[in-house]
């Protein structure tokens, strides 16, 4: 090979040493996922580029739910060890002031004071365990609930947004666009700064970074020009929204119909209506 040719290779291997070099693995589920908290373009291509993107994807969501998930349990443990113990501090106070002739002469008046007073006092002692930032007895229940709303939220999201591409005029197959949509949940992983006590991400910036990520997804997988895919988030979040309004009326007027009362005056409206 003459020096001119290799000289007209080099080029062509630098070419392709740079293309290797900014592709991301999919199957590297945390570094994908960390790639997408920083809204990396790569990590959304190498997902949508995969022969199984809707495992890729899933897995990276995974990765997130996982570190989150134990980020708050350890924070939760790190505050229980580091808060005073407000269980012995309140049955103190509570000895203190049940000791007092005071609260003897209010008993020997009124008896059933101290069942008023044991109530009042138990509700007042949960608020400050609440404003105070105190962990809630069902802890892991809560991190369980969290995690299932991402997912649930995730699905839902996801299905709505496809069958809006769908309708205007996409072929891009359904478990591929549950894959690289899973990747716009990526910035709940900033939440993991829960596991430092007392600290906690604002909820409207993560709703804002996940909108954003939803935008690259959403652009990643149907290629629309820009005003369709603000139009498929616009047209979801706006159905999202209908059907979550429609769910708590519902819900709403199931629990109002328990009561009798509110029967009554529904009917009174009705007839009144009727009357006139």
């Amino acid at each position: 090979m003459s020096e001119h040719e290799q000289a007209m290779n080099i080029p062509e291997e630098e070419d392709e040493f740079v293309a290797q070099e900014q592709a991301l693995p999919a199957d590297k589920p945390v570094q994908i996922a960390f790639r997408a908290t920083l809204f990396d373009a790569r990590a959304f291509t190498a997902v949508n580029s995969d022969d199984n993107p809707f495992m890729r994807g899933f897995l990276a969501l995974l990765v997130v739910l996982v570190v989150v998930a134990v980020a708050r349990l350890l924070g939760m443990g790190l505050d229980i060890l580091t808060m005073p113990r407000v269980n012995v501090l309140q049955q103190q106070i509570l000895t203190a002031i049940t000791n007092t002739n005071y609260y003897a002469s209010l008993i020997a008046q009124t008896p059933e004071f101290a069942d008023r007073f044991a109530e009042t006092y138990g509700n007042i002692w949960n608020l400050i365990r609440l404003f105070g930032g105190y962990p809630s007895t069902p802890g892991l229940l809560g991190v369980l609930l969290s995690i299932l709303g991402v997912l649930g939220s995730w699905l839902m999201f996801s299905s709505l947004s496809y069958l809006i591409a769908r309708w205007f005029g996409t072929k891009v197959a359904y478990n591929r666009a549950l894959g690289v949509m899973a990747l716009a949940y990526a910035p709940i992983l900033l939440t993991a700064i829960a596991v430092i006590p007392g600290a906690s991400m604002p909820l409207g910036l993560i709703f804002a970074l996940t909108l954003i990520a939803k935008f690259f997804a959403i652009r990643e997988l149907y290629i629309f020009d820009p005003g369709r895919n603000l139009a498929v988030i616009i047209l979801t979040y706006l159905i999202c929204w209908i059907l979550l309004i429609t769910i708590l009326l519902s819900i709403s007027v199931s629990m109002l119909n328990q009561f009798p009362l509110v029967d009554d005056v529904l009917s009174l409206i009705r007839f009144i209506g009727y009357v006139r």
